[in-house]
């Protein structure tokens, strides 16, 4: 099954989205800001992301630029 990377600064949103797509048989990972990914093993492995365009520091959209 695809691994979904959800990266967003909201928890809540963060941890609802993980819930649906757990839901539908997807795996997750979680992260709370565009840094933590790319400072992670998994953004490698990520067949899909999901990301919140706007955070602190470094924006989704920035974050789709540098991946």
């Amino acid at each position: 099954m695809a691994l979904i990377l959800i990266v967003d600064d909201d928890r809540h949103v963060r941890s609802s989205l993980e819930n649906l797509l757990a839901s539908a048989g997807y795996d997750t990972v979680g992260f709370d800001s565009a840094e933590a990914l790319l400072e992670s093993d998994p953004v490698a492995a990520g067949d899909c992301a999901i990301l919140d365009v706007r955070m602190k520091h470094m924006t989704g959209l920035e974050l789709q630029q540098v991946l």
